[in-house]
């Protein structure tokens, strides 16, 4: 019996450690990580939370509530899928990147960024910048070196593009090959991302447009490039890689904060022909952005993703511009993470809080209708409406069924089915232009020569 008695006892308290672990790492919270320096700074947060859970404050009990996991991936499409998948949590995204992630990965935003405290605090500013003894204005921007901070992203790729097709400065002439079309209009780029199989879907993604990109290997031309995002565009554009770069209102400070004379050998490239210092960006822009945002599976119930906005909440109570310890660890600057020399790790620097987005959690809701409209621009085709005739109702299902297809990848032009009797009912639609497409056999073909 006491044998018996001593297993029970045994196995009681077994239980009531294990329970205690599981009590004090009540949730795991999987933080997706593009680069080296991201993956660093993401562990020095780690470790800071672990010193403040070991400590005899009011914080250390919310703290040991959570273990933070930083799993590194390829590039932040890699982390989109592995969100999709479950695999991960959050990432960060600029709201160009954050709709494509909402759109084809089922993601949504939690939390954005906050910048200041007026009614502008949830926007930022795009802007070109260029070097001071540059002549360059928007009407010679064609045949230059560009430096973009990544495809899709919305003050560095989004904007300036789409305004220049609404200008039109930059022709489309055709349809679902706007990265082409860019190339073709610029001499040489590094536009991170342009390669890869989600904005490269048809395949006709010229090499030319990473010609000025500077990775190695697997990191040439993705996100995790060196003239990749907002610091890399402008490190392309100052060391006289590139003639203009596109990126954010803050990029060149920040950058130069330790040099602040050197901002004098820079200037604005303003879309309406002129130029002005890098302090007149509210007057000098390509666009007002949506500010970045935290995302995670939209999937995930109500009840899930409540524990990552605490999470979320309580990081910046410790580390943010007010936080407790943000003298330890500062979340909102990326100069915690020694020799790496990258920005934006994790959050935007600048960054001086997090806002819930409560309802605002849909793509559409959350970038607007001003951002949709931009996307339009960019995904403009020549050919509004292809009209494609079949002969019978098995013909018209597949019809339809490609035309949902091709609309859900939003390749262009818009599909439409028309049905007719026969080959030759189709040859006379075609002939009075009111249809554009038909399969043919080769003895119809020989009709409809005639």
């Amino acid at each position: 019996m006491d044998a018996v008695r001593a297993v029970w006892i045994f196995l009681t308290l077994a239980i009531l450690f294990l329970a205690q672990i599981k009590a004090e790492n009540e949730f795991v919270i999987r933080w997706c990580v593009v680069n080296s320096a991201e993956k660093m700074k993401c562990e020095i947060l780690k470790d800071n939370l672990k010193l403040i859970s070991q400590q005899n404050n009011a914080f250390a009990a919310k703290v040991k509530k959570y273990e933070l996991i930083c799993q590194e991936r390829k590039d932040i499409f890699d982390c989109m899928n592995n969100i999709q998948k479950n695999n991960v949590d959050l990432i960060t995204l600029d709201p160009g990147q954050g709709f494509y992630a909402s759109k084809y990965h089922n993601m949504r935003p939690i939390m954005a960024e906050m910048y200041n405290t007026d009614s502008d605090r949830l926007k930022f500013y795009a802007v070109a910048v260029i070097n001071s003894v540059s002549n360059i204005d928007i009407n010679s921007m064609q045949n230059k070196k560009v430096c973009f901070p990544g495809i899709g992203n919305g003050a560095g790729w989004i904007y300036p593009i789409s305004t220049l097709i609404d200008k039109n400065l930059l022709k489309i002439i055709e349809c679902n090959a706007i990265v082409k079309t860019v190339s073709a209009f610029f001499s040489s780029t590094c536009l991170p991302g342009g390669l890869s199989a989600f904005y490269n879907q048809l395949g006709n993604n010229p090499n030319k447009i990473c010609e000025l990109c500077d990775g190695y290997g697997d990191d040439h031309c993705t996100t995790s490039d060196p003239y990749a995002g907002y610091d890399g565009a402008f490190r392309c554009l100052e060391r006289g890689i590139g003639d203009i770069a596109f990126v954010r209102d803050n990029t060149v400070a920040l950058m130069l904060q330790n040099n602040t004379g050197a901002m004098s050998n820079f200037k604005l490239l303003c879309p309406f022909g002129s130029h002005m210092p890098l302090d007149q960006y509210k007057n000098c822009n390509w666009g007002k952005i949506p500010s970045h945002v935290i995302m995670a599976s939209g999937t995930k119930t109500a009840e899930e993703i409540q524990p990552l906005k605490d999470f979320l909440i309580l990081i910046d109570e410790l580390f943010g511009v007010n936080g407790r310890f943000k003298n330890q660890f500062f979340l909102y600057n990326s100069n915690s993470v020694p020799m790496h020399g990258r920005m934006n790790l994790l959050f935007t620097d600048g960054t001086i809080g997090l806002e819930d987005l409560g309802k605002k959690d849909t793509d559409y809701t959350w970038i607007g209708d001003d951002f949709h409209k931009k996307l339009s621009s960019l995904n403009r085709c020549p050919l509004r409406t292809a009209r494609w005739c079949v002969i019978s109702l098995a013909e018209k299902t597949k019809c339809e069924d490609m035309l949902m297809a091709l609309r859900a990848k939003n390749i262009k032009p818009d599909l439409d089915c028309i049905l007719a009797e026969n080959a030759i009912g189709c040859m006379k639609l075609i002939a009075s232009g009111d249809a554009d497409i038909v399969n043919l056999d080769a003895g119809d073909i020989y009709t409809a020569g005639k």
